[in-house]
């Protein structure tokens, strides 16, 4: 039998075995750790877009957006061109096809806002499937008041108006 002498440092059989000691110790150790949480799932957000068209001799036109909420509801954010900075309009979203004594649906927020005098921002319980999904419209006003069907005919005047849900995309697919 060979034997190392006193004091020589051992072989390279112990410095392997030395490092996969620690390697062996490093791997445990990673893989003791707990497993980290999976992240969660990122909701789809859904959206429609409907053009609004001018009303009669108005230059007033604009775009209705539909965002659905992750949790409930919707957000609708009405875009507004050719209407006069520093004035505020009002905007309803109703039952139906554009025109008078239909029911409303929903009122909106004002366009005029103060950071930005074009736009509407609206939350809303009401689903991105009811309002995508049904026959509605938006009527944009001359003033801060909408037009309510409890007279026959418009009594405040419409500046814009489009389609929005099944009516509006059938109108559109050729």
């Amino acid at each position: 039998m060979s034997r190392l002498p006193i004091g020589r440092p051992a072989g390279r059989p112990a410095r392997v075995l030395a490092l996969a000691a620690a390697l062996a110790l490093v791997l445990s150790l990673t893989l003791a750790q707990p497993e980290a949480p999976a992240p969660e799932e990122l909701a789809t957000l859904a959206t429609a877009s409907y053009p609004l068209f001018p009303v009669d001799d108005s230059d007033v036109h604009g775009e209705l957006q539909v965002v659905s909420r992750n949790d409930v509801g919707s957000v609708l954010i009405l875009t507004v061109v050719g209407i006069e900075e520093g004035r505020r309009y009002a905007a309803a979203l109703y039952a139906g096809d554009c025109g008078p004594d239909r029911p409303v649906v929903l009122e909106l927020e004002h366009v005029g806002r103060e950071n930005d005098p074009y736009v509407s921002i609206t939350e809303t319980e009401l689903s991105f499937a009811t309002i995508t999904e049904g026959e509605h419209f938006v009527y944009v006003f001359d003033g801060e008041e909408i037009d309510r069907p409890d007279s026959p005919g418009l009594d405040v005047p419409a500046l814009a108006c489009g389609e929005v849900g099944l009516g509006a995309v059938e109108e559109a697919s050729p």
